[in-house]
């Protein structure tokens, strides 16, 4: 653990030893976040909208929470989403958590990903307008605020 909220600088050497070719020799410098950091407890908040073109018309929208941004191993995730279905036809949403690495060294880029969770929702979502208003509203309130 960090006693400081600072991050860290480290380097990892390695030599590579190849049969064929000359070993050398990779350095790698890398910064560790302290767990203490207070930006990995803060809430994320998402928000897409797609316009759907082939075979449909109309957007669907998404709205997406998350309750921190960083988590411990074997930590549960809880995440709430809430979508829109402003399209013609109906849509059955599918969702996929992966964990990305992105590893850099000279001037290049290797892009990693592994899924921790795949699935889809076993609710198809119906065209229309999604209520704007939450389900605690009382009925006389409801009148007044959907007017124009």
């Amino acid at each position: 653990m960090c006693k400081r909220p600072a991050n860290r600088l480290h380097r990892l050497h390695r030599p590579l030893s190849r049969s064929i070719r000359v070993d050398t020799k990779a350095k790698v410098n890398f910064t560790l976040l302290c767990y203490s950091d207070s930006l990995l407890m803060t809430p994320q908040h998402s928000i897409t909208n797609e316009k759907m073109t082939l075979f449909t018309s109309g957007t669907d929208g998404m709205d997406v929470n998350f309750a921190q941004t960083g988590f411990h191993r074997g930590e549960g995730i809880q995440v709430a989403a809430s979508i829109q279905n402003r399209s013609s036809c109906d849509i059955k949403p599918k969702y996929c958590l992966y964990l990305k690495y992105s590893y850099f060294a000279k001037r290049k880029r290797k892009v990693e990903t592994k899924d921790i969770l795949k699935g889809h929702l076993q609710v198809r979502l119906s065209p229309g307008p999604s209520p704007s208003l939450p389900p605690s509203v009382h009925p006389k309130q409801q009148s007044h605020q959907g007017r124009v």
